[in-house]
């Protein structure tokens, strides 16, 4: 597959759009391309229909924010980017910062309310989704043997294999954005790490706990490697030489009890797993994905586990940002496999 990038793409369009509108000799044909600006992008179509932004104003916006993008988080959607106050001044990295949300944690605003303020702060995942949906496919088309070996698996011998290639899928997905993943698929949820006893492991799919590792500068004193050591196992955040990782379990067993047909359980075990490894994105490096680093900590701070109790707010787990942006990139994932007859 080739190696496209979804959003670059509509902004190009975005672009051709804006200028074809602008020179367009009727009202007739104006119109015209303004249906197709509103089909491809909604946000663009609402700057020159409503805010009064001039067309060549913001396609030369958007063709500096391209410019721009290395230094953006993914969460910032290239209109956002194009209209900000900031671009003309944008220099590096920086980080997208919601200041009523921030407000609304420091005054302890009822977390449905905080969680309802996500909504704009990740509406770019749409794009994303798709575009991560593709990066799967193509990381997929990579490991051909070991897909074809998986999808034809035994069921006896499934487990081993799908580990297999979760296990290079991981690599892939870890040199891609440097992240520190280990990934497993496990028959039965007794080798969790961690357990929580509100979650309903009878059901549950996949998890992905977060962890540390730590790591020494060469030449190193042992004597200070002992004091790093006692600082990493009393608090990992706090310790200078500790960096995020994460362990992502897939439960076969559970997945083929709920998805029992073979080409449905094929895409849902590549779909779950997936979803997981965005949740570690999300975690290990949240301007790379839909959140960004604000919305993650909250959200982080919010967390609320689907629930085997009914006291619990159930609604809270799927408003989760890191829940939306998951189960968009799953199902947007699924959809592009099926279209493919993968």
């Amino acid at each position: 597959m080739s190696q496209k990038n979804v959003e670059i793409e509509n902004v190009k369009k975005i672009v051709s759009l804006l200028k074809q509108y602008d020179f367009a000799p009727t009202q007739q044909e104006k119109d015209d391309f303004l249906k197709q600006l509103y089909n491809t992008n909604v946000g663009a179509h609402t700057l020159i229909t409503k805010y009064g932004y001039k067309p060549v104003v913001l396609a030369n916006r958007l063709k500096k924010a391209v410019l721009l993008d290395k230094y953006r988080p993914k969460n910032m959607s290239f209109i956002k980017l194009a209209t900000s106050k900031d671009l003309d001044n944008i220099k590096g990295e920086f980080d997208t910062f919601d200041s009523k949300l921030s407000k609304m944690l420091k005054d302890k605003e009822n977390p449905k309310v905080i969680r309802e303020r996500f909504m704009d702060g990740v509406a770019n995942v749409y794009f994303l989704a798709k575009q991560f949906a593709i990066d799967w496919l193509n990381m997929l088309d990579n490991h051909k043997d070991l897909v074809e070996a998986a999808r034809n698996a035994k069921e006896s011998e499934a487990a081993a294999i799908y580990d297999k290639l979760f296990f290079v899928l991981s690599q892939d997905f870890c040199k891609k954005y440097d992240c520190h993943i280990d990934s497993r698929v496990v028959t039965d949820w007794g080798e969790l790490d961690k357990r929580h006893p509100d979650l309903d492991l009878e059901s549950t799919l996949g998890i992905h706990q977060y962890t540390y590792g730590l790591t020494f500068p060469s030449g190193l004193p042992e004597s200070e490697r002992e004091k790093i050591k006692k600082v990493f196992q009393r608090k990992p955040s706090d310790c200078p030489y500790a960096y995020k990782a994460s362990s992502v379990r897939i439960n076969i067993t559970n997945v083929r009890k709920k998805r029992p047909e073979p080409t449905d359980f094929f895409y849902s075990m590549i779909c779950f797993f997936a979803h997981e490894m965005h949740h570690a994105l999300d975690y290990e490096h949240p301007r790379q994905g839909a959140l960004g680093s604000q919305i993650e900590y909250i959200d982080g701070l919010l967390y609320t586990l689907p629930s085997k109790t009914l006291e619990k707010d159930t609604n809270a787990y799927y408003e989760s940002a890191t829940e939306i942006s998951s189960y968009n990139i799953q199902h947007e994932l699924y959809s592009q496999l099926r279209n493919r007859h993968f």
